[in-house]
């Protein structure tokens, strides 16, 4: 099935340029960067982005406006610690070096149009007959693909997502919140299920 993006909305993963929110803070709290420096991040309404390289295993938190400058810290986490697509996940304190702990909540909510019929551009190959003189002065045929741009038409729906992320910062090894990050993206997908002959 072939798939045409229409608008982005993935989660914070590598790649996709992590996930703008923003972060309610009750509590002032201290954010550890892995090289070894703190951030203090004070009571209020702050803009981040969140981004978790799972590859490299690093989580990135970038505030877009902390006293007048943009601040960011990088944590490393835990092998086996994975950010769902949709559900619920955890991060300790003492397993990323920090003082809080992070509780995550994902929901998506997909809706389906109905479905329509449509073009779109396509390529196709073409027979074409090409003729040269040869250096004895004959002439020489043969028949070469030649790639040609065209239409064809197609039946699809569109695939409309909401997906609303929640981070809890709590003091480590207490149910004490410090923090709530919120997010909300929407994005919409084109699905295909029928196309026709390209021409």
């Amino acid at each position: 099935m072939k798939k045409l993006i229409l608008g982005l909305g993935l989660l914070f993963m590598v790649g996709c340029g992590g996930l703008d929110g923003d972060l309610s803070v009750q509590k002032a709290f201290v954010l550890k960067d892995k090289s070894g420096s703190s951030l203090s991040v004070p009571a209020g309404d702050h803009e981040v982005n969140l981004n978790f390289n799972e590859r490299k295993r690093l989580l990135s938190i970038e505030f877009k406006n902390l006293n007048g400058n943009k601040k960011a810290i990088n944590t490393e986490t835990p092998k086996n610690f994975k950010i769902p697509e949709q559900g619920t996940f955890s991060l300790a304190g003492k397993d990323f070096g920090q003082e809080v702990d992070l509780f995550g909540d994902i929901r998506v909510q997909r809706t389906r149009s109905e479905e329509r019929w449509g073009q779109q551009n396509c390529q196709y190959n073409s027979y074409e007959t090409v003729c040269r003189r040869n250096p004895e002065g004959n002439v020489e045929c043969r028949e070469v693909y030649v790639p040609r741009n065209g239409f064809q038409d197609i039946r699809y729906y569109l695939l409309m997502t909401v997906r609303n992320t929640t981070v809890i910062f709590r003091s480590s090894g207490t149910s004490d919140e410090v923090a709530k990050f919120q997010a909300l993206e929407r994005s919409t997908s084109q699905q295909i299920i029928w196309q026709g002959t390209c021409r």
